[in-house]
């Protein structure tokens, strides 16, 4: 049997009609701080702005140098006001605040809505730290949260953007960061630090981060937003702001899984086996997300999916889903019904969601020491003989010379080209093996 893939009997079903929920900003309540420039008294075209008060709690961002302080401009996207910075602004919020504890705290979330950014040295738009750390930026060239390199993604999007940073999910020690709705990755969470300025537009502490861009809204939550409310308000944003959805005209494409599928060890943030189907497809920021991470086993992934992926469906409204999910590793020394098991009832479960597409992949291989070669052969072997019923495209990974088939995997370092140093994950090179395989089985969804 040749490494490809199957289309299931599922593929024959036809997706129920969802409706779209009306487009309002989630977790209301959770809201610390939100800075909507239509919010601004009106004052006259291309004025200075020397405050700015969230609609919140009232806090004021303020300037009080006349050359830093931003343009309030008229006529922007959606015919709306927007804030004008111009890499040589920043209003400076103050170190001891609601924005500044939320920024401290176990959990937040924060949003950045914002066009026309121009080319800049660190571009931050939103920080609730000093230097490196809290940080959304766009700088013409890369964008996300600048705090981790992950988070440092390519994006030169001139048109309306979103930024997004959750700090608390997927996990209490782990964080999300968005573009355009897109989860590109998660990793450590990063929090800000006593006694550091909340600003916007730059950091107050360091002016040189100062951004160019048009700044529409920056909203503070202190709590974790899922992966659906992040959707929700990215539909709140675009419909506010007369920006078609991202995904619009398009399946919307979700990648749920392990560390391997969040794509630990990864030296680029778009190198991850999503994001470079992402790239082989020409699937732009926004028409995807990956919600893969670190420990959690299928039946995690199913309360998960519970509360994260099943709210998109309705989001999406005649949108399709195209989700792809796999685990393996995490599960390894459950007995082989338990852990088919659990896959099956995964899938069953987003099936009855309203799921389009489902894509089902099986394992890679491992250091036998760190694997249980003889339980994943089982596991395997079920799948090779189930899989293609419970899905519309079954992917056979552990028949791929390079990082599938027993023995891949050297049982000793060096773990060759495609494995990580820890015999378990892959490389950037294992994870564009990976990438390769399902890339066109997305495709042809």
């Amino acid at each position: 049997m040749s490494l490809g893939f199957a289309i299931g009997a599922q593929g024959r079903r036809r997706r129920r009609s969802l409706p779209p929920s009306a487009a309002a900003l989630p977790q209301r309540a959770a809201i610390v701080a939100r800075w909507s420039a239509d919010d601004i008294p009106p004052q006259a075209d291309n004025s200075n702005l020397a405050s700015w008060a969230d609609g919140a709690g009232g806090l004021a961002a303020v300037q009080n140098t006349p050359a830093n302080q931003p343009k309030y401009r008229t006529g922007g996207a959606g015919g709306k006001p927007y804030v004008l910075f111009s890499g040589a602004q920043y209003l400076d919020a103050g170190t001891a605040n609601a924005v500044a504890s939320a920024c401290q705290g176990a959990s937040s979330s924060a949003l950045v809505v914002c066009r026309n950014v121009q080319a800049s040295s660190f571009g931050f738009l939103f920080t609730a730290s000093n230097s490196t750390g809290y940080n959304l930026f766009a700088n013409g060239t890369q964008a996300g949260f600048y705090g981790n390199g992950l988070g440092r993604c390519p994006y030169g999007g001139a048109g309306l953007t979103t930024l997004g940073y959750t700090a608390g999910l997927p996990d209490a020690t782990s964080a999300r960061y968005y573009i355009n709705n897109t989860c590109v990755t998660h990793f450590g969470k990063f929090v800000s630090a006593a006694g550091h300025n909340v600003g916007i537009g730059g950091s107050p502490a360091t002016p040189g981060t100062a951004a160019k861009a048009e700044i529409y809204e920056v909203i503070v939550w202190n709590r974790a937003l899922t992966a659906a409310e992040m959707m929700q308000a990215e539909k709140w944003a675009r419909d506010k702001y007369a920006s078609p959805y991202p995904w619009a005209g398009a399946p919307f494409r979700v990648f749920h899984g392990d560390s391997i599928t969040n794509g630990y060890s990864i030296t680029a943030p778009l190198n991850s086996y999503p994001g470079r189907v992402a790239a082989a497809n020409g699937w732009s920021l926004g028409r995807w997300t990956n919600l893969g991470h670190v420990g959690v086993s299928m039946t995690a992934m199913k309360a998960e999916a519970t509360a994260e992926i099943d709210p998109m469906l309705v989001l999406l409204g005649a949108s399709p889903m195209h989700l792809a999910a796999w685990e393996w590793y995490n599960q390894r020394l459950l007995s082989t019904a338990a852990a088919t098991a659990a896959t099956q009832s995964y899938l069953q479960a987003r099936r009855a969601a309203g799921a389009a597409k489902l894509v089902l992949l099986t394992s890679t291989d491992a250091a036998d020491a760190l694997d249980v070669p003889l339980s994943r052969s089982a596991y395997n072997a079920f799948f090779d003989a189930n899989g293609p019923a419970l899905c519309d495209a079954y992917v056979p990974l552990h028949l791929n010379a390079a990082i599938g088939t027993e023995g891949a995997c050297p049982n000793a370092a060096p773990y060759g080209p495609n494995f990580h140093t820890d015999g378990i994950h892959l490389t950037d090179a294992g994870y564009a093996v990976l990438a390769g395989v399902v890339a066109p089985v997305m495709a042809a969804l």
